[in-house]
């Protein structure tokens, strides 16, 4: 039996133009909404991720402690590795990368996979990043750990986007994210439009705030400029 291909619908439209139920919309239009929304929020979310304690430069995200294991225990990405890997990433390591969720886990003869979706908040964009790595003795071991210490020493590396920038393969990028839309459980469109870009939210209202005490700061200005027939242009 062929899969049905899914298509935008009116619901895609009522929610873009007036007013749906988020069970009402498919997979597809999950994904539309969400890079519809990172558009729209692609001027605040550099300041949102300066402030998101969970984000970090890309050779961080090569190079990093394990989650949850001890502070010795480190992700390694050797150089051969890195160096197959988008330059432009490399070179502009100020450009921050948001975490959104670990997609995709598992583990085959000793070698991991593990699969996460970023946002690269300086240019909005959805970024996959597929790592490949092995669990080996740490070098260390003079102290004795129970369980012993480990680093994940990475052997191979693989980055895809929602769009071709800097060297960055696109080819294939929807049809590996969809099954994610898919996933009932997962809920990564509603994740995305409703928790992760809510610090999108929070910026804003910062931002709202801030400029309401600077206008009320300088009303008095306003007030005599407006006395003297001067336009403000506010």
């Amino acid at each position: 039996m062929t899969k049905k291909k899914m298509e935008l619908t009116s619901v895609y439209d009522f929610v873009t133009s007036g007013t749906t139920h988020k069970n009402h919309l498919n997979p597809v239009e999950w994904f539309a909404l969400v890079k519809d929304a990172l558009n729209a929020c692609a001027i605040i979310l550099p300041k949102v991720a300066e402030s998101d304690s969970d984000s970090r430069g890309f050779k961080s995200i090569l190079n990093h402690s394990v989650k949850g294991g001890h502070s010795n225990e480190k992700r390694i990405t050797p150089k051969e590795v890195a160096d197959t890997l988008p330059k432009a990433l490399l070179i502009n390591d100020q450009w921050i990368f948001m975490p959104v969720k670990i997609l995709a886990t598992s583990e085959e003869k000793g070698q991991f996979f593990e699969r996460q979706l970023f946002v690269l908040a300086d240019f909005a964009l959805l970024v996959i990043m597929d790592t490949f790595f092995r669990k080996e003795p740490h070098p260390d071991q003079r102290v004795k750990y129970d369980p012993p210490l480990i680093n994940e020493n990475v052997v191979g590396c693989r980055i895809s986007a929602a769009s071709e920038k800097f060297g960055i393969m696109n080819a294939g990028f929807e049809e590996t994210i969809m099954p994610y839309f898919e996933d009932p459980a997962l809920e990564l469109g509603e994740h995305m439009i409703n928790y992760f870009l809510n610090k999108a939210i929070t910026q804003l209202r910062k931002a709202r705030e801030e400029v309401a005490k600077i206008e009320t700061a300088m009303q008095p200005f306003l007030d005599i400029r407006t006395r003297l027939g001067i336009w403000n242009h506010l």
